[in-house]
């Protein structure tokens, strides 16, 4: 019996890329009458894109081209070899069935849609296309040899290991998704890795511009990193003075659009900047600047900020730093709270690791508690009272007949009540703004530099002090001063003249 022979020919993706495939080859008996050897030729699909590619070929019956239909069942494979390999996907032609497929003059063409997506389908890997081939409706399928996929020169640049380098001023890659309905829409690029240690999406600069750059006008971030190990979804690098990660925004909207936004469902931050620079010259974690706004603002359901130093040495340890000049106000501040909730201003442990083992603590009123001692270089309590103008700190004052403080000017006055205080250790009577407005800090209690006089004798230490003559001054209280003139008794000596000496306040 004379062998019968079966040509087809193979374009894949034609209509993605627009370039001509190679010639591909299958031979094999086809019962039903004598087919000769044919060639096939690849043709460039036209019109508009369509997800198809298209498998063209020739067939000869008897020594002249095949007429008639025929009944096709067409596969892809990953394997060439008969029998062997995985089937990838099942072929179908929308437009033109496969069963009871027409062949005229020795052509046929079909255009071909995997049962899968394509993506899934040519991947980079090797693809082999299987045909089995009857007269309609007549007998047993014939399987024919299988035939390889070939992509056309530039198409394979896309197999794994693309490289395009070319001077080529445009971009050379532009990604779109202008499908929006709904919430179906897809991403315009989606990359996945499993490298242990290299990033997904590697992105290298060498001009003035960022390496990776996103823009949004919606809700949802312009680009947005996903991990579920240990590393970090978005990584970032900067050599010498660029940024490792820039994000910009011109939105007047707050708080949501950020030049740079972390979120986290779970226990870990939603923005963890991390410097990891030898001292003196390690700079910060993270740093947020400002022109006229705050350089930084946290809100937190448990701590606005939660801050914990793990350095040594006193200088580097942490803190908060100011340096502008605004005009008095609560922006010139170093560090300023407010708590709109119904806990405290300030919570801060520190030798106990129980949450409830507090150290400090400021509440959301203005009430202060500590568990160790307050302590200052002043060693004086002063009550802020109304006073006249011009009184200074060491004036030894008495009270006026309209109630307010003035400087003493009698001797023996028993209208004395204490000390202008030059810095005092507590301060009673003040608000938070800490502002004296017409009222001086009057020491009643502890130790005061206070201004003296010799002029009823010398002052040694111990000895009583009452006012003097000499206005704002205390004297040498002598023996058996009246009640209620002593202010105090003297810490330290003035042999002649006038001068500043220490006293103990003690009124009597």
């Amino acid at each position: 019996m004379k062998r019968h022979w079966w040509m087809a020919g193979l374009t894949v993706l034609v209509m993605l890329l627009g370039l001509p495939m190679g010639v591909m080859q299958a031979q094999a008996p086809v019962p039903g009458g004598d087919l000769e050897v044919g060639e096939a030729q690849a043709v460039i699909a036209g019109g508009s894109l369509t997800y198809s590619f298209t498998y063209q070929g020739y067939l000869e019956r008897d020594g002249g081209p095949a007429n008639g239909n025929y009944d096709f069942i067409v596969t892809i494979w990953d394997t060439g070899a008969a029998g062997m390999g995985t089937q990838i996907a099942t072929c179908s032609d929308p437009s033109s069935s496969l069963i009871n497929h027409p062949v005229v003059n020795g052509f046929f063409s079909f255009h071909l849609i995997p049962n899968i997506s394509l993506a899934n389908v040519f991947n980079g890997n090797e693809r082999w296309v299987q045909v089995q081939v009857r007269p309609a409706s007549a007998g047993a399928y014939t399987t024919l040899p299988r035939q390889p996929v070939a992509g056309a020169p530039y198409a394979w640049g896309l197999q794994p290991g693309l490289q395009v380098d070319t001077l080529y001023p445009g971009s050379l890659v532009t990604l779109k998704n202008t499908y929006s309905s709904g919430t179906t829409a897809g991403s315009a690029l989606v990359a996945h890795s499993q490298a242990p240690t290299v990033p997904t999406i590697h992105a290298w600069h060498k001009g003035d511009g960022p390496a990776i750059y996103g823009y949004t006008s919606g809700a949802y971030p312009a680009v947005e990193g996903f991990h579920g190990g240990e590393g970090p979804a978005v990584g970032g690098y900067g050599s010498s003075t660029g940024s490792g990660v820039y994000g910009s925004t011109s939105s007047n909207s707050w708080p949501g659009d950020a030049g740079v936004f972390g979120r986290s469902t779970g226990r870990a931050p939603g923005v963890h900047g991390e410097n990891n620079g030898a001292s003196p010259n390690a700079g910060p974690g993270v740093l947020g600047k400002s022109t006229a706004g705050a350089g930084g603002q946290f809100e937190g359901g448990f701590a606005g900020i939660f801050a914990v130093a793990s350095g040594v040495g006193s200088k580097y340890a942490g803190g908060f730093y100011n340096s502008t000049s605004t005009p008095s106000s609560q922006y010139d501040a170093a560090v300023w709270m407010e708590n709109t909730g119904s806990g405290d201003l300030i919570w801060a442990n520190g030798n106990s690791s129980s949450d409830t083992d507090v150290d400090f603590r400021v509440s959301a009123n203005g009430y202060v508690y500590a568990d160790g001692t307050f302590t200052s270089p002043a060693a004086d309590f002063a009550e802020l009272l109304p006073a006249v103008e011009g009184l200074e700190p060491g004036d030894v004052l008495v009270i006026g007949l309209d109630g307010q403080l003035l400087r003493s000017s009698a001797a023996f006055e028993p209208t004395v009540v204490g000390v202008y205080s030059t810095q005092p250790g507590f301060l009673g009577g003040a608000d938070a703004t800490a502002c004296y407005g017409d009222k001086v800090p009057l020491a009643v209690v502890g130790i005061v530099p206070v201004k003296a006089t010799a002029a009823n004798g010398a002052i040694q230490p111990g000895d009583l002090l009452v006012a003097s003559e000499v206005p704002g001054h205390a004297m040498h209280a002598g023996a058996n001063p009246p009640v209620g003139t002593v202010i105090g008794k003297a810490l330290e000596a003035l042999p002649d003249g006038e001068g500043v000496i220490r006293m103990l306040v003690t009124l009597q």
